[in-house]
């Protein structure tokens, strides 16, 4: 122990202890043992008898809540754990399908069972492909030719699957599917995360007649989970109908 002329304090240190310092402890392998106490409340004056603003106890009281605590002057706080940053979804990517000029556009598999794989053909916006709007680049966390998202960077994903269809006829249904094969952990897995339905409804023109009324059916599924290096997002629909152009689409946002 060292002690000054102006009375600082020092134990532990190789010198004098710092000026500004009533005490100071200098250790490699030691912690400061804070007193232990058993606060009955926090306004609880008889434990610590008169305690002052600033005292600092560490309260083994479970029923109060084990932690270290700090008098200002009225009450007992504990100190809190700090708060971990909130994460926010930036987009990523989004894509959209663009049908071609002429009816009947994509047309979908006549059994809703049956699996058909969307490749979405035109970018709104892209991190891994500069610019908005276009084609897919080649480095493209997403392959058009397969319609495979494959994660390049872990974390907190959300994807947003959205699709909008014609049909012949009231009453067929669609249905809209999230796929996700899990390559980060072994054993590989592919799972159906997130599924949506919808039957047709009977869409008339404004003036309310039925010339030109069509049947459309249509909605959106969303998954959200943590997403590793190599882990894999499709999407697949089914049912009766065509698919229409712009009003179906992919997104995908990360946490950060």
């Amino acid at each position: 122990m060292r002690v000054t002329a102006t009375g600082n304090v020092g134990i532990g240190t190789a010198g004098a202890p710092n000026s500004s310092a009533i005490l100071q402890l200098d250790a490699i392998d030691k912690a400061f043992y804070l007193p232990r106490v058993q606060l009955l409340t926090p306004s609880d004056t008889t434990t610590v008898l008169s305690p002052q603003a600033g005292m600092v106890v560490f309260n083994t009281n479970t029923s109060m809540g084990v932690g270290l605590y700090i008098y200002d002057g009225n009450y007992w706080l504990k100190a809190a754990a700090p708060t971990p940053p909130v994460q926010m979804p930036y987009m990523v990517l989004a894509y959209k399908y663009t049908a071609p000029p002429a009816a009947p556009y994509t047309k979908l598999p006549t059994a809703a069972t049956t699996p058909y794989y969307l490749l979405f053909d035109t970018k709104i916006i892209d991190e891994d492909c500069p610019g908005v709007g276009g084609s897919p680049c080649a480095g493209s966390a997403y392959d058009q030719t397969t319609g495979i998202y494959t994660v390049k960077t872990a974390g907190l994903y959300q994807f947003n699957f959205t699709v909008g269809a014609s049909t012949v006829g009231s009453g067929n249904n669609l249905v809209y599917r999230i796929i996700r094969k899990t390559v980060s952990n072994a054993p590989v897995t592919t799972t159906q995360v997130a599924y949506g339905s919808s039957l047709s409804t009977q869409l008339f023109p404004p003036d309310g007649s039925s010339v030109g009324a069509t049947f459309v059916a249509g909605g959106t599924v969303t998954y959200t989970d943590y997403m590793g290096v190599g882990d894999q997002i499709s999407t697949n629909i089914g049912g009766v109908g065509s698919v229409y152009g712009d009003m179906t689409s992919l997104s995908v946002y990360r946490y950060r």
